[in-house]
């Protein structure tokens, strides 16, 4: 499988979104919460940007304190972390300070609850550098966030990730195949995968390995036959595109 990154409609939105947050005056909010369900590709996306852009990665921890936080963020700036929280954090706002680079927070809904004083501590750090600060979380995240008005009201921006759609899938499939993949397989490929690029990311795989037997030849659902391209649609108990157009031959209903 190649090795690029696919512009897919999220990512798009998520472009949108960062360059507008990052378009504010410096008195302004540069909060950008990134949310949707796991395995939309949130985190690669914010990965991907971050290199680009020499942001700091961090992934909040579920057992995490500020202390903790402060450690991950010293040592993904580059140094070794001091022991006392008070030296942490001047340790910290002085590389941010020095580096003025923007700051991803994933998993953020970890620092939310028992552990909100993480997010204060973040604040604490970023309000006076006017630092870029993303924050990656799951479906559920925003409507917490919004009770947390000290966090919310500097949420400046927003890209909700939700499932790709027959085109996304089809360019995904284009753009990261090693075999050219025939359009009723793009369409199986989509159905199967629920719009989740892992699935579909794991369903070229099972495709590449048919392909590479057929010599370049296109690979279509003739080559595919009954084989289950993604295996979790076989234990959720889906039915594929090839089995409901069987059943469709035979006469049999579909329920409505």
């Amino acid at each position: 499988m190649k090795d690029n990154f696919v512009h897919t409609e999220n990512v798009k939105k998520f472009l949108v979104a960062t360059a507008a947050v990052e378009e504010r005056t410096a008195t302004e909010a540069k909060f950008l919460l990134v949310s949707g369900d796991a395995g939309f590709g949130k985190t690669e996306t914010c990965q991907w940007w971050g290199v680009r852009h020499g942001a700091v990665f961090v992934r909040a921890k579920a057992a995490g304190n500020p202390h903790w936080f402060l450690t991950d963020l010293v040592r993904e700036l580059g140094e070794e972390p001091a022991s006392k929280t008070e030296v942490l954090f001047g340790q910290v706002y002085g590389l941010l300070a020095r580096k003025q680079c923007p700051i991803v927070i994933d998993e953020v809904e970890n620092a939310i609850g028992a552990n909100v004083k993480v997010l204060d501590t973040l604040r604490d750090l970023v309000d006076p550098l006017e630092i870029t600060v993303i924050l990656c979380g799951r479906e559920h995240v925003k409507p917490v966030l919004r009770r947390k008005r000290e966090v919310w009201t500097r949420i400046s921006g927003a890209a909700d990730f939700g499932p790709l759609t027959l085109a996304d899938v089809a360019t995904v499939c284009s753009t990261l195949a090693e075999v050219p993949i025939g359009d009723d397989v793009v369409a199986e490929i989509a159905l199967q995968s629920d719009g989740y690029i892992r699935e579909v990311i794991k369903a070229i795989g099972n495709v590449e390995r048919i392909g590479k037997r057929q010599r370049g030849k296109t690979v279509t659902m003739a080559e595919v036959g009954d084989q289950t391209l993604i295996h979790e649609w076989q234990r959720r108990g889906g039915a594929s595109m090839t089995e409901m157009v069987r059943g469709k031959s035979r006469g049999e209903k579909s329920a409505a």
